[in-house]
């Protein structure tokens, strides 16, 4: 009956990749796959070895590249991870969405293409009766931003449009400008669309249309970022 009759606490954990993640409101975690080894990172785009920070607590990383690997206890290094982080989206609010006939319950699916939880994802509706292509969000930043482009995680290869564009405005008075536009040969699960030159608004419209499949109805995001 006692859990606790074999001590391992002596044995080495196998090293194993790093999970990095980020909340919402910025603050990245990160440990091994395998729990119990040290990991050891970089924020300035170079390789982590035994002489970089330790991991010890959640820390605030608004954008860039973190590097990551777990050294054991004999010092055994793992594989390094690395991901990059678009501005935190602590203030991001959805302010209009499509995909479901009740406009709140539209904006509570699509709160999470922004949420900072790639697992947590946006899927407008599904099955006999769904509206169907074109879908759409807008993003409110909290705040002007100036974006370069947007990246775009897509969930499933059947439910990703064959195309899409972005537009912005600094006001919801004013009509939002075209910014670009992205149509995909090729499965892609990201999709980035670089901007031809840095813009500053506060306001993201997303539009996706579909082309050529009339059973194709539902649109699937994981997250989007802004870079």
């Amino acid at each position: 009956k006692d859990s606790k009759w074999m001590d391992v606490s002596a044995l080495t954990t196998p090293v194993s990749p790093v999970r990095i993640k980020r909340s919402r409101d910025g603050l990245v975690s990160m440990d091994g796959t395998i729990p119990g080894s040290l990991v050891h990172y970089t924020v300035d785009g170079s390789e982590p070895t035994k002489e970089s920070p330790k991991f010890q607590k959640p820390f605030p990383f608004d954008s860039g590249k973190i590097s990551a690997l777990v050294i054991d206890k004999v010092g055994n290094l793992g594989p390094i991870n690395s991901k990059t982080f678009g501005p935190a989206p602590a203030k991001w609010k959805i302010i209009a969405a499509s995909g479901h006939s009740d406009p709140v319950e539209a904006l509570r699916r699509a709160s999470r293409s922004i949420d900072g939880d790639r697992n947590k994802c946006w899927l407008t509706d599904i099955g006999e009766g769904a509206q169907g292509y074109p879908h759409h969000l807008v993003i409110d930043f909290g705040e002007a931003r100036t974006i370069k482009g947007v990246k775009i995680h897509f969930a499933d290869q059947k439910r990703t449009p064959s195309k899409w564009n972005l537009k912005g405005s600094q006001s919801t008075d004013q009509s939002p400008l075209l910014l670009g536009a992205k149509s995909a040969t090729s499965w892609e699960p990201e999709q980035i669309l670089k901007l031809n030159q840095e813009v500053k608004i506060r306001y993201l419209r997303f539009e996706a249309a579909n082309d050529g499949e009339p059973d194709k109805k539902s649109l699937f995001v994981r997250e989007i970022e802004i870079l």
